[in-house]
């Protein structure tokens, strides 16, 4: 099994991904998602920045 990297920050994030599954459900747009899972870490006080660009490898190529 993998090393998880950042353990307490990884359980935190997560933990707050399923509240926002477990109070919105499944029936919404992506979107909504988003903007919950922003002020969910702003309540947490855990930093962030929203869609950032980055180089992506797949099948060795960008």
């Amino acid at each position: 099994m993998p090393r998880i990297i950042h353990q307490d920050l990884s359980y935190k994030v997560v933990g707050i991904l399923f509240d926002i599954h477990k109070k919105l459900g499944n029936r919404y747009q992506e979107e909504y998602y988003q903007r919950a899972f922003a002020e969910a870490l702003k309540k947490s006080h855990l930093k962030f920045q929203k869609e950032l660009s980055f180089d992506l490898e797949y099948d060795g190529k960008k």
